[in-house]
This record gives structure tokens, C-alpha cells and sequence, in this order.
């Protein structure tokens, strides 16, 4: 069966703003008399929704949406990334890994026709790795704002429990690319910029806001549990 599309959309607005502060950030670095230490990799922390309404099921509950358990409310998605930075002379390229998790609850279906909502309670948890490829528009020291884009591979490791009870389990593999913007917090406290430096090793604190959109069904070759969808992300960034 064809899978649902029900992306939400990313306004024209939104990403007239982003293309704007984008443009006035690269131009817009702060000054520090401050010598830093070599920079090599990143290490950040994000969160942010998820709604798979692709998510379909086969066998007695056939055609059951993961709306139709879970509700159509977002869940929230936590996750980690660590990348090496392999090229600093034109922007940044970096290659890197990203860990995370999901997990829902709702009431278990019936398998009757239509099928119906009952006591039992399900759980959905998903545990998301892939590898990414991204490439920053750092082109100056302590840039205020540091526009980037990425793409990547995917594997989402899945499980369907039921009352404790594991029912369903796999995994699917595809892709994503997504763009965002790095917002560097230096610039709040230079001094304390400095000190994470001297004590820690840690060059640049950013902020960090991305859009992502991920094609995560086996190369179209799975339809009953097809994780694509379209996000944000929300975190913060260290560049040591």
C-alpha cells in the first residue's frame, strides 16, 4: 500500500529570515584579543519533534497510522553527533556520526474491522544512528553566525511493546539532508569564552537550529513502517 504524505511544510517566511541573518552573519564576526587553541572537532546536543505519519502497520490493524495509536502530537527526539573537521580552508567540512532516541505511548487497536481502541497499553521507541557530511560558512574568526549543510545516511533501529510484551521489531535504513544555522554565544561573554578555553579546551559555544527532512524507508523498497518525515532541531554546540 502507497504510504501517507503529511510533511508539515517550512514557510516561505521562515526561510527568507534564515537566508537574511545568514547574510549578516558571516559578515558580523566580534573581536578577542585572546589567542584560541587548535580547533579540530565538534561534539553537540539536540532535541526536537517527531510525527512519522507514514508509520503503517500490516496484519489484522492493516492501515493503522502511527496518528492513529500515538495521536497526532508530536514526539520528542533526543540525540547526540560528534564530528572531526577535515578541511578549515574554505569553511569547514566536517564528517561525523549522530546517536538518538524516540519513544511513544498510546492504546493498543483491536484487530476488528474498523479496528478499535482498547485498554492495553503500547509503546513505540526508536533508536535512530546515521553519518553526516556537513559543510559550515565559517569563513572568519569568532563568526557571529555560521550558516551550514548537511546530508547523510540513516538507520532506525524500531520496536513495538505491548504491556511489556515486544511485538514488533526491525529496522529500516535511507537518508536526510538539512541546513540550519550555528549562533555563536562567545559574544555574550567573551570572558567566559576564554576561560572554557583555557580550562577546557572548548574554542566556540553556538547555539544551533536545523531543518532536516529524512527519506527513512529502505530506499522505498518498505511501506508498512516508512520513518520519513520533515523536523527541526534545536541544541547547542561545542567546537574544541
Amino acid at each position: 500500500m502507497k504510504p501517507r504524505r503529511n510533511h508539515p511544510g517550512i514557510s516561505c517566511s521562515l526561510l527568507l529570515t534564515i537566508f537574511i541573518l545568514s547574510g549578516i552573519g558571516i559578515f558580523w564576526p566580534f573581536t578577542s584579543a585572546q589567542a584560541e587553541s587548535k580547533k579540530t572537532a565538534s561534539f553537540s546536543l539536540r532535541f526536537g519533534p517527531f510525527r512519522p505519519d507514514n508509520v503503517e502497520a500490516n496484519g489484522p490493524t492493516a492501515n493503522v497510522t502511527w496518528r492513529d495509536v500515538y495521536g497526532g502530537g508530536n514526539s520528542l527526539s533526543f540525540g547526540a553527533e560528534w564530528e572531526r573537521e577535515i578541511l578549515q580552508k574554505y569553511g569547514i567540512l566536517a564528517i561525523g556520526g549522530e546517536a538518538g532516541w524516540i519513544q511513544a505511548s498510546g492504546k493498543s487497536l483491536q484487530g476488528t474491522h474498523p479496528p478499535r481502541a482498547s485498554a492495553e497499553t503500547t509503546e513505540f521507541q526508536i533508536a535512530p544512528v546515521g553519518l553526516n557530511l556537513t559543510y559550515r560558512l565559517a569563513y572568519f574568526k569568532n563568526q557571529f553566525l555560521v550558516p551550514y549543510g548537511r546530508a547523510g545516511l540513516d538507520l532506525y533501529a524500531f520496536r513495538e511493546r505491548k504491556e511489556g510484551n515486544t511485538t514488533i521489531s526491525g529496522y529500516r535504513t535511507g537518508y536526510h539532508f538539512a541546513f540550519g544555522g550555528a549562533f555563536l554565544l562567545d559574544w555574550l561573554s567573551p570572558e567566559s569564552g576564554v576561560n572554557l578555553d583555557l580550562d577546557w579546551g572548548i574554542n566556540n559555544t553556538y547555539l544551533i537550529f536545523e531543518y532536516r527532512y529524512s527519506h527513512v524507508n529502505d530506499f522505498n523498497k518498505k511501506q508498512d513502517f516508512d520513518f520519513s518525515t520533515e523536523t527541526w532541531f534545536g541544541g547547542i554546540m561545542f567546537e574544541y
